[in-house]
């Protein structure tokens, strides 16, 4: 039940996608130096293109929605085609952080998994 004087939020997608994206690039360039960074924008219909235009962000805008699947794939893709020996999928949600990418690359380069 809701009362008079309770305050009403509103959270407007955009701007928690505005925030997202900039925090997690952020997090990257703060926390895995040396790495580069590419957003993969699965044809959104939110402000991601505008988001990552304005911030002149690196972009990956794709015509059609294929899909988590389909864009993850572009972005490893992406890599394996641009000469990346190395590449990590981050999301916004922080299921996998940036600080994690040097011990990786450390670990995977003694492991003999990247030159």
């Amino acid at each position: 039940m809701r009362h008079e004087d309770e305050e009403t939020r509103d959270y407007s997608p955009h701007t928690t996608k505005r925030k997202s994206i900039l925090s997690t690039v952020q997090d990257v360039l703060d926390h895995a130096q040396g790495f580069d960074y590419v957003v993969v924008n699965d044809c959104s219909w939110d402000s991601t293109r505008q988001v990552c235009r304005e911030h002149h962000l690196n972009l990956l805008d794709l015509p059609i929605n294929l899909g988590i699947g389909g864009a993850i794939q572009t972005g490893y893709r992406y890599a394996l085609e641009h000469g990346y020996d190395m590449a990590v999928q981050i999301d916004g949600t922080a299921n996998t952080t940036p600080v994690i990418c040097r011990p990786w690359r450390t670990s995977w380069r003694r492991r003999g998994w990247i030159w």
